[in-house]
């Protein structure tokens, strides 16, 4: 048996720069969960290594067992404050709101009997952290803890090394507040699904998709609908009139799933007490929709927004897919589905999307982004 006193150590202090959405928040002493972070340093630190046949058989804890790729060390976190509770942002659901922690200080302790492992997760540890979120809502800002002597500086320049395409906008005040949530939430329905209220503003996407001759599903379904009064008799209600696209030899393709899977389209209907919900489900065997995360990570540090692209989730495999799209009636009332769900055929996704050309040319101009040289 292998003895403790030859265990080497990492340990440092994580400083928590937004609150954490943690599904666990009604456990004592409840903050960041190794069985959340560990996989995801593990994944972080074989990428850097080149891949899990370059990593050295020691560091790993089962080297036959290519099916759980784990390294072989213990992390542990450590808050010895009770975690501050936010209940009063409208902006999210009320599942959420109990769930909202925040800890000042977080010990973190990394452990392993190999020294050269732990000296590896030395450097790279402020990486992974920069790059990472964590809990729920993680991509819009929310659990976001850095070592709490990183620098704008390190910050900065650890985008760079990573070879991030990263933009960055100025905000008003030195901690967390629901304004400069809201600014997230904002930015983001903006660049994907465009703005109702207080004013109307339409996708970026969608302007985006039309310089490129491509129409976005949503008006597709509503056609669909529309034209189908017998399987949907309540109609819509009065929609705004369709923007057109600057051509007119455009083709509807499924566009918003490039930025992140929907979890629904939802429509009302001249029936006050009917909704639509349309799903989508994939067509293709080889396609793991629920996993298809957003591309687009954003992060608070200091008073800035950061917004960048996250590499390993670029939609590369996503293109010329085909999915369908079914349509659930809803009482509005109490969410309870009436009759059976009707599909309205399928759509494809667009055969290419440069994520890097959308972004240079919307974020900057329409929200205020500046673009971080890399």
């Amino acid at each position: 048996m292998e003895n403790l006193s030859d265990m080497y150590k990492h340990e440092f202090y994580l400083k928590q720069h937004t609150p954490i959405i943690h599904f666990q928040h009604d456990q004592e002493g409840a903050t960041l969960r190794a069985t959340e972070v560990k996989p995801k340093l593990d994944k972080f630190l074989i990428k850097l290594k080149g891949g899990w046949n370059q990593i050295p058989i020691l560091w790993k804890v089962d080297p036959e067992n290519e099916q759980h790729k784990a390294l072989d060390y213990k992390i542990r976190f450590i808050s010895n404050s009770q975690p501050i509770r936010f209940e009063n942002i409208r902006t999210i659901t009320e599942a959420d709101k109990n769930a909202i922690l925040e800890n000042k200080v977080i010990e973190c302790i990394i452990s392993s009997f190999n020294k050269e492992l732990i000296d590896f997760i030395k450097i790279n540890i402020k990486a992974f952290f920069v790059i990472h979120n964590f809990g729920n809502r993680q991509s819009k800002g929310w659990g976001s803890f850095l070592p709490n002597d990183i620098t704008g500086n390190d910050f900065e320049q650890t985008l760079r090394n990573h070879s991030l395409i990263a933009f960055k906008k100025r905000m008003d005040g030195n901690h967390f507040d629901q304004n400069r949530y809201n600014s997230i939430i904002k930015d983001w329905r903006i660049l994907k699904s465009g703005q109702q209220h207080p004013s109307y503003i339409k996708s970026k996407l969608f302007e985006y998709m039309c310089s490129k001759g491509i129409r976005w599903e949503k008006r597709w379904i509503k056609q669909q609908i529309t034209n189908d009064r017998n399987n949907f008799p309540e109609g819509l209600r009065g929609t705004r009139p369709p923007v057109d696209c600057p051509r007119n030899n455009f083709d509807f393709k499924f566009v918003r799933i490039l930025l992140g899977m929907p979890e629904h389209y939802e429509f009302q209907t001249n029936n006050n007490g009917i909704i639509y919900q349309v799903k989508i489900r994939s067509n293709n065997q080889d396609f793991a929709i629920e996993r298809l995360k957003s591309p687009v990570d954003f992060k608070w540090f200091d008073n800035f927004i950061y917004l960048f692209i996250s590499e390993d989730r670029l939609p590369t495999g996503i293109f010329n897919k085909s999915f369908e799209f079914i349509v659930h009636k809803k009482n509005r009332h109490n969410n309870r589905e009436i009759g059976h769900p009707i599909s309205i055929g399928s759509l494809s996704t667009p055969p290419g999307f440069n994520i890097v050309e959308f972004l240079s040319n919307y974020i900057t101009a329409s929200l205020g982004f500046q673009r971080i040289n890399i």
